[in-house]
């Protein structure tokens, strides 16, 4: 039968497979609260608490897969972290690329919402002598985050790159982590438009996601990072050198061996949320492509 052939069997780990969960902890090291399944068909999530309270989620959502590219970003939102509202698709007007994936979103100093995202394939990149340079785009948004528009230029871009997460210090620079394979990448930027790359590989470092931490006499970044085996964590002082965390924040099983692409926040009584991603082993609709 189809069910026994080994194509079938291998194409399961597929994102049409991800699916999105919330698991919640004491202090965003730990996490001791019962994982609760938001979205099916979600990957790559980004988390965001607005100036004005409200919790935002981005992700890339592959329920359609009946063609090339079209997986697009969606978003949500919540007043607490922890009930969210329907997803809805995130139009971005003028988007040069072929998609728009990976999203990373922060908020400006006048309530403007900037996204960054890897440019998807353009029809032409096959045939171009910068084959395998991928770059990293931005779009702005003035209604709260719903819809954004493209901005002119390369924010970043470098061979073989996914995933941005970008974070603001409280002295201004800006930080963007992609992820490069299983490691991540660290560049800066003064204004937040043009970054340019620390001398630093984070090697346990895939598909990163940052939070700020009040630790001691200062804030600390934990880079959550994918890894083989589930979702482990870094600590930095100054977002550029980290340290390794000892064990898993959140572990792979064998039932979901996979579990990526961490958002850590915190909720408003003082907890932690996570929201992340585990790939379910069920079978693709036929048709589908990737």
């Amino acid at each position: 039968s189809m069910e026994d052939t080994p194509s079938l069997h291998e194409s399961r780990n597929h994102p049409f497979n991800d699916d999105l969960f919330l698991a919640e902890g004491p202090d965003g090291f730990d996490w001791d609260h019962g994982e609760k399944l938001l979205f099916e068909h979600v990957s790559d999530s980004e988390v965001i608490i607005r100036s004005t309270g409200e919790y935002l989620l981005y992700a890339a959502d592959y329920s359609d897969l009946r063609g090339r590219d079209s997986e697009f970003i969606v978003m949500a939102s919540s007043s607490d972290g922890r009930q969210w509202s329907e997803r809805q698709k995130v139009p971005i007007a003028g988007l040069s690329a072929a998609k728009a994936t990976g999203p990373s979103v922060v908020e400006l100093e006048d309530g403007t919402l900037r996204m960054f995202y890897l440019a998807g394939p353009w029809p032409s990149e096959l045939s171009t002598a910068d084959k395998g340079i991928h770059k990293i785009l931005s779009a702005l948004s003035k209604d709260g985050g719903r819809t954004f528009t493209e901005e002119e230029g390369v924010r970043y871009q470098f061979r073989g790159i996914s995933d941005p997460e970008v974070i603001q210090r409280p002295d201004g620079l800006w930080i963007m982590y992609v992820a490069q394979g299983e490691a991540a990448l660290v560049a800066s930027s003064k204004d937040g438009l043009e970054f340019e790359e620390a001398p630093v590989i984070i090697e346990e470092g895939g598909v990163p996601g940052a939070s700020f931490f009040n630790q001691g006499k200062g804030k600390k970044i934990r880079l959550y990072v994918s890894r083989p085996g589930g979702i482990q964590s870094q600590l930095s002082d100054g977002g550029i050198y980290f340290a390794l965390d000892s064990g898993f924040r959140i572990a792979a099983s064998p039932k979901a061996p996979i579990a990526s692409d961490p958002a850590a926040f915190p909720l408003p009584d003082g907890r932690w949320g996570m929201i992340f991603s585990r790939r379910a082993n069920r079978p693709i609709p036929e048709g589908t492509v990737y």
